[in-house]
């Protein structure tokens, strides 16, 4: 499983983990383009549109 967590800074994003009950030390820490490839296969340099459909 891959969950995005993202804000304004570290803190705030060490609160979020805190608060899901998760694991600092269990963190990956990579860039879009390789999180996308790595675990949904999407190479995002080949997209044009990416959408989420309800």
């Amino acid at each position: 499983m891959v969950l995005e967590i993202e804000s304004t800074s570290e803190e705030k994003v060490r609160e979020g983990v805190k608060f899901l009950d998760l694991n600092w030390d269990d963190a990956i820490f990579e860039d879009q383009k390789v999180v996308h490839q790595k675990y949904y296969g999407v190479n995002l340099d080949e997209v044009t549109d990416y959408r989420f459909d309800n």
